[in-house]
């Protein structure tokens, strides 16, 4: 009895501690930094390059509160379609990541976050 009034409370404590675990893995940034310049490329070239702190703050910020979906798979997984780069930098810090251009939405290894970004052929 007195093992079933200990089994239970760690059954309730392992359980929160995996749930705020995957409340915070699907919360946790994608993108962080104070960056001076975000360079946007399609399909290899470039089509623009931003350079207003507050514009790009504001794509970060986009980035990182987008719903997304865990997609764990080798290689980029949307090798057949139009693809861009979003390229933040600050000197020699750089930070990549890929985008769909029919969707607008940002890839990255493991998720694919519904952004709807424009650049290029998205839908905003």
């Amino acid at each position: 009895m007195i093992a079933k009034k200990r089994l239970i409370p760690g059954f309730f404590a392992v359980m929160c501690l995996l749930g705020i675990s995957v409340y915070w893995i699907y919360r946790a940034p994608i993108v962080e930094g104070d960056f001076d310049e975000l360079r946007i490329s399609t399909q290899g070239q470039e089509v623009k390059v931003i350079d207003d702190k507050e514009q790009i703050r504001e794509i970060m910020e986009q980035i990182n509160t987008s719903s997304r979906s865990w997609h764990p798979q080798n290689g980029f997984r949307y090798d057949y379609l139009p693809h861009g780069m979003l390229t933040f930098k600050k000197g020699s810090e750089k930070v990549e990541l890929g985008m769909v251009l029919p969707k607008g939405n940002v890839v990255t290894k493991y998720w694919e976050v519904e952004t709807g970004f424009g650049f290029g052929g998205g839908s905003r």
